[in-house]
């Protein structure tokens, strides 16, 4: 599996990270081919928790990251967002990860690094990325 991210969505992600106070996050949509995961739009949320240390995604976003990919023949391929800390998944993060088995964006919002995972097998691994 590869996930491939533009550039220019991550930009704005990052953007948002750059400016924060609060974990931000969103949802990837776009199209599968093969063992390629190809974002074409990002949903961004907003963090109902309104914590520097844990995130929710808002209802309406993940609605609306659904009904974008269906009318577009897409799917929702990843949840995105930041951690103040290392790219890696926290106990939270896989938790969430068991329930929503879709590859995981996690970008530091110290220094933005970026990691991405996928709970596989009762495990969490990485996931290739690129961006375009």
């Amino acid at each position: 599996m590869k996930l491939i991210i533009p550039r220019s969505l991550l930009k704005y992600f990052i953007s948002h990270v750059e400016k924060s106070m609060i974990e931000e996050c969103g949802i990837l949509v776009g199209g599968i081919e093969g063992d390629v995961y190809m974002v074409k739009a990002l949903f961004m949320g907003v963090n109902i928790e309104n914590s520097p240390v844990r995130f929710s995604i808002d209802p309406y976003t993940i609605i609306s990251a659904h009904e974008f990919a269906d009318r577009y023949g897409y799917e929702v391929l990843s949840v995105i967002h930041s951690h103040p800390a290392p790219p890696i998944p926290s106990d939270l993060d896989k938790r969430g990860m068991s329930s929503w088995r879709i590859p995981w964006v996690i970008i530091d919002s110290t220094s933005l690094d970026i990691g991405v995972w996928i709970y596989n097998n009762d495990d969490i691994v990485p996931v290739d990325y690129d961006f375009i």
